[in-house]
């Protein structure tokens, strides 16, 4: 059974595609890739066990797909084959980490579709930075956590971010969704509590305080505008 959002992150997942999935875990994207009709997958992690899970769990369907088990550190062993990057469940600044260390590698996917945990601004900063041009970003809510999904693509051309949409996203600056709009109101909400605490004159309440305003005037953008 795959979390909402690994659901997610398959639903952009064409079956033509070939793709990898790096710190696969389970590998329960990969088989429910298979199951989709994609024809050849790469599973990818840096420990020994969880590539064994992977392979336990989807011994009954090699016959269906091409699969690829490798022990590697993110996309360095990625094969020529491989048209879509998935790089799920950890912080943004270890996905942008990955990304640095086999960059040919990413440039040259199709797209990349990246599940940050955590840190999610580190990681359209470093996009941005790289020309990876954010095609799509969507928020799911699972289990009271909001996490971020991002479908990326190097275009060597594209403009670099403003930090409002670093901080935010530049798709859903344009096209919020209810699940982004109510990440916002959460997060301003968890941020007024946390300014009750703090000293007025302090350096934290002033950075606080500012984002607060900003979500207030991004949440008033989108009342404006849609």
């Amino acid at each position: 059974m795959l979390s909402k959002r690994l659901m997610a992150v398959l639903d952009y997942i064409g079956p033509n595609e070939k793709i990898v999935d790096v710190g696969c875990d389970h590998g329960y994207l990969a088989k429910a890739a298979v199951a989709k009709g994609v024809q050849y997958v790469q599973l990818v992690d840096n420990k020994t066990m969880p590539l064994a899970r992977a392979k336990a769990n989807l011994s009954a369907i090699e016959q269906d797909a091409n699969i690829i088990y490798t022990l590697a550190s993110g996309l360095t062993l990625v094969t020529d084959e491989i048209t879509v990057a998935c790089i799920c469940g950890m912080g943004g600044d270890l996905i942008a980490s990955i990304l640095e260390e086999s960059k040919k590698q990413a440039q040259r996917m199709h797209y990349l579709l990246l599940q940050p945990n955590t840190k999610v601004e580190h990681l359209r900063a470093y996009l941005s930075q790289q020309a990876f041009l954010i095609l799509d970003e969507q928020w799911v809510v699972e289990k009271e956590k909001y996490y971020p999904i991002l479908k990326v693509q190097y275009v060597p051309d594209t403009l670099p971010l403003s930090s409002l949409e670093i901080a935010y996203g530049p798709c859903l600056l344009r096209h919020p969704s209810d699940t982004f709009i109510a990440y916002l109101k959460r997060r301003r909400t968890e941020l007024d509590t946390i300014v009750q605490t703090l000293d007025v004159s302090s350096q934290d309440y002033a950075k606080i305080d500012l984002q607060i305003q900003e979500i207030e005037e991004v949440l008033h953008g989108i009342k404006e505008n849609h």
